[in-house]
């Protein structure tokens, strides 16, 4: 009995170990990939990647250099113009839904305040697990499964 009991703590505590350690490694991994990509949109950031990536001999940097500022800075007009449409187009679909809305909707709306930079990934990196926000299944129902949730109320 002494030994079973001991067996269990151990392959018990082997798995809290391993899921407390796969979850720390996930959210390093997760922080780094949010740095990495934001780094890429800024116009140096691009540069700096696409540098270290094809590591220009000296002979060529006088040809790759100018052609890499040349495309970060038309990405960065790219993002930036797309930034500002993508804002625009949700601000109008927010107008569209305030009469639409009943009080306590439009209130937790004015309380989520400015609608978030889709272009920024969320502050803590997103939700556990990497799923999508709000516990949603891949296939945009409830967790669990079973039929989405009615728009109407």
């Amino acid at each position: 009995m002494k030994m079973d009991l001991r067996s269990t703590t151990i392959v018990g505590g082997t798995l809290a170990l391993g899921i407390v350690l796969g979850l720390v490694l996930q959210g390093t991994l997760q922080r780094r990939r949010n740095d990495r990509m934001g780094q890429l949109r800024h116009e140096q950031g691009f540069v700096r990647h696409m540098e270290s990536i094809i590591q220009p001999r000296a002979d060529q940097r006088a040809v790759i250099m100018p052609l890499l500022e040349k495309t970060g800075a038309r990405n960065s007009q790219i993002i930036g113009a797309a930034q500002a449409e993508l804002r625009s187009t949700l601000e109008a679909m927010r107008a569209q839904l305030e009469p639409v809305l009943d009080a306590d909707q439009r209130r937790r709306m004015n309380e989520m305040g400015r609608l978030p930079d889709p272009f920024r990934p969320p502050p803590g990196g997103g939700p556990p697990g990497g799923g999508p926000p709000g516990g949603e299944t891949s296939r945009g129902g409830p967790p669990g499964g079973g039929p989405p949730p009615s728009p109407e109320r």
